[in-house]
């Protein structure tokens, strides 16, 4: 039997490796570099092609071999300009929700901050993003130092079911969720093999405590 205090160094490692932060087999990254060196066959939508103005409530889309639904309750709307086209919605209280995943995608990243009124940029707006996995763990994350060239992707052990956007309610200004991307990936095989260690190493410990206790 392996003893613990050789278990519990070799978890802290597996997590520490993950990135910024990990959770229930989820790791987040604030920067592009750093998620894209943790993933394979990544492909991006950047909504190039919308419309401006007012949208359908839900779309369908692809990031290369990747299909998704994108979806809010009051409709979706085209931000931004032709030269840079962006997602956001019609009003600022509903959630953006991006589901319906093909091709085992397990990772997503992309730019999230926030627009007023005439869809021009507030940077530094407090933003909730909910990534939710097939087997329903969740990683919710708090994004206040955001822009539209700040990234924010996660790489979960599990196939993805939906990652949300939504503007907190805590948030000091009227400010709608906007997406200026998103990128949709699967792990590196040692990616996903060091996280799924790491976790597990972790419940071996705690029920290890229990036990004892």
């Amino acid at each position: 039997m392996i003893d613990s205090k050789v278990l519990q160094p070799l978890a802290l490692a597996a997590l520490v490796a993950m990135g910024a932060s990990a959770h229930a087999g989820f790791a987040t990254y604030t920067t592009e570099a750093d998620f894209l060196a943790q993933v394979s066959q990544a492909s991006t939508d950047t909504f190039a092609d919308l419309a401006g103005g007012e949208l359908a409530a839900s779309l369908a889309r692809s990031a290369g071999a990747y299909g998704y639904t994108v979806a809010s309750a009051g409709g979706l709307y085209g931000a931004g300009s032709d030269a840079g086209r962006w997602l956001s919605n019609n009003d600022r209280r509903d959630a953006i929700s991006f589901s319906g995943f093909s091709g085992g995608a397990t990772a997503i990243g992309g730019l999230f901050f926030g627009t007023n009124d005439l869809g021009s940029v507030l940077a530094n707006q407090t933003l909730r993003i909910t990534v939710t996995d097939t087997a329903l763990n969740e990683s919710t994350t708090l994004l206040s130092l955001n822009s539209a060239t700040a990234f924010f992707g996660v790489v979960s052990s599990a196939p993805l079911l939906s990652l949300s956007i939504a503007v907190d309610e805590g948030n000091l200004l009227a400010a709608w969720p906007t997406i200026g991307g998103i990128t949709v990936a699967v792990p590196e095989p040692s990616t996903y093999a060091l996280m799924l260690a790491g976790v597990g190493a972790l419940a071996w410990t705690v029920r290890r405590r229990r036990s004892a206790g």
